[in-house]
């Protein structure tokens, strides 16, 4: 009988990512100034490639063409919903009256458009 039992620190702390329908806990990082850390597009896709058994080349090819995918819909003014992370869209923008910050002087800033990301409520509450 083996009696040698391994513990490990409270699993509710770490957020869950399923990768290849295995559940995987991570811990978040943050940096010195307490921002998280961020995840370049080659680390994204090194992680991508290794849980799907592709090549890194492979998997940063897909991972292209989706972001492209979503920038071309977002041009073409639609909305991009990725299912478990959250909605894409584009918001018109009013004119507005704003100040130079070297100056003070007061300026007209134009209207315009602005990509909103609307994260999905499962994601929310992890």
């Amino acid at each position: 009988m083996n009696t040698n039992v391994t513990t490990s620190p409270p699993l509710a702390d770490h957020p869950v990512i399923l990768v290849n329908s295995s559940i995987k806990r991570i811990r978040m990082t943050t940096t010195p100034n307490n921002k998280p850390e961020t995840i370049s597009l080659a680390e994204l896709s090194a992680s991508f490639a290794e849980a799907h058994d592709l090549t890194k080349a492979r998997a940063k090819a897909m991972l292209d063409g989706i972001r492209d995918e979503i920038v071309q819909s977002l041009l073409a003014n639609k909305r991009v919903n990725v299912f478990g992370l959250g909605t894409f869209e584009v918001r018109a923008t009013k004119e507005k009256m704003g100040r130079n910050p070297k100056t003070g002087e007061k300026i007209q800033i134009s209207a315009g458009k602005k990509v909103v990301f609307k994260a999905a409520k499962g994601l929310k509450e992890q």
